[in-house]
């Protein structure tokens, strides 16, 4: 069986590039595989390279996020 680091974090509505770029060191540094992420506003995690982003975004415009390293694949079960 494989083994995955999985992380979560609330970005409570991210949007300053210095934020972003702090999110993406994280994820290179720490060689998270998955991170489930709060507070998003829109589709500011798309641009991540090596990581593929599934949302959910309620008509308030704010939901949450799931960001797994390309080759993980993703489904969506609801």
């Amino acid at each position: 069986m494989a083994s995955f680091k999985i992380a979560t974090l609330n970005i409570n509505d991210m949007t300053s590039p210095t934020r972003i770029a702090m999110l993406d060191a994280l994820l290179r540094r720490q060689e998270i595989d998955i991170i489930l992420v709060q507070e998003v506003t829109y589709h500011v995690l798309n641009d991540f390279q090596g990581y593929t982003t599934k949302y959910n975004i309620g008509a308030n415009r704010r939901g949450t996020a799931i960001m797994a390293r390309d080759g993980i694949n993703l489904e969506n079960i609801l």
